[in-house]
């Protein structure tokens, strides 16, 4: 895909209460899912984002920000899950959460690290519904 913003507006750096005017930005990235139920009992699904997204047009006061990735903009986020259902009323699993590397300000200079998460469940139907 490819996704295009005009007309920006962040805080201004002098004067935090009042926004500013900044320009514009650009993304193109790749997404895709993977659903299977390889047994009745069992679901797998898994999903990737790539993305490449910069601003094309962007001054904070006398310095352009062109060609930086805009704060807490992962270019790379992978998610995975598993699911089990061994009684119709009960499903036990999983997921991981990759998100990839963010930068924290327009200069791109402050990283923040990358992290991946797992989640494990249990979900119980409550009922006979």
């Amino acid at each position: 895909y490819g996704l295009s913003k005009r007309d920006l507006t962040t805080a201004d750096p002098e004067n935090p209460t009042r926004t500013v005017q900044i320009g514009r930005q650009s993304s193109r990235g790749v997404e895709a899912s993977l659903v299977a139920r390889p047994d009745p009992a069992w679901l797998i699904e898994a999903n990737a984002a790539l993305l490449d997204a910069r601003y094309d047009l962007f001054y904070e006061g006398a310095l352009s920000r062109a060609g930086n990735l805009p704060p807490n903009v992962p270019e790379v986020v992978l998610n995975a899950g598993v699911t089990w259902s061994p009684r119709r009323a009960i499903e036990l699993g999983t997921w991981i959460a990759h998100v990839g590397e963010r930068t924290a300000d327009t200069a791109g200079v402050v990283r923040q690290p990358a992290y991946t998460l797992i989640d494990p469940f249990v979900r119980i139907a409550l009922g006979s519904g």
